[in-house]
């Protein structure tokens, strides 16, 4: 029973933490460090488990874009924001840019395998990597009964 009358203190605690973390990309960047280890093992072993695919027909036929090795949307965004994504973006090659679209964002591959604007790929891009970055905060606000 006396773990309980902690418990709206330490969720009014990490509300206000990810309030501040939101407005202050420093101190988010910071907090984040111990993290990277254990992100990049993370991701090592699923990149490892993922087989893979199966020669289809379907497969064959879809031309395989190159992402820029090294290259990672959502630090750019966080760091520097869309005008700075957009620049890095414009800079890349039209492949480059749709490999991109493919591994780093939800735009279907139907809406841009057929476009050559570098521009237009661009915005599509950063588009896509603000809408995965931003998913859910439109219910950050709300007040949780605990």
């Amino acid at each position: 029973m006396s773990e309980n009358r902690f418990t709206p203190l330490m969720a009014e605690f990490l509300r206000h933490l990810a309030r501040e973390l939101e407005n202050n990309r420093a101190l988010a960047r910071r907090l984040a460090e111990p993290f990277q280890e254990i992100l990049q093992a993370s991701l090592a072993e699923q990149r490892s488990a993922v087989k893979p695919a199966s020669k289809d027909k379907t497969a064959s036929k879809q031309k395989q874009y190159p992402a820029p090795e090294g290259f990672d949307p959502y630090r750019v965004f966080y760091d520097e924001g869309s005008p700075g994504l957009y620049n890095a973006l414009h800079n890349m090659e039209v492949d480059e840019i749709k490999g991109v679209l493919a591994r780093f964002t939800s735009v279907a591959r139907k809406d841009f395998t057929r476009k050559q604007n570098r521009e237009i790929l661009a915005e599509m891009a950063v588009q896509g990597v603000k809408d995965v970055a931003t998913r859910g905060q439109a219910f950050g606000d709300y007040k949780l009964d605990l």
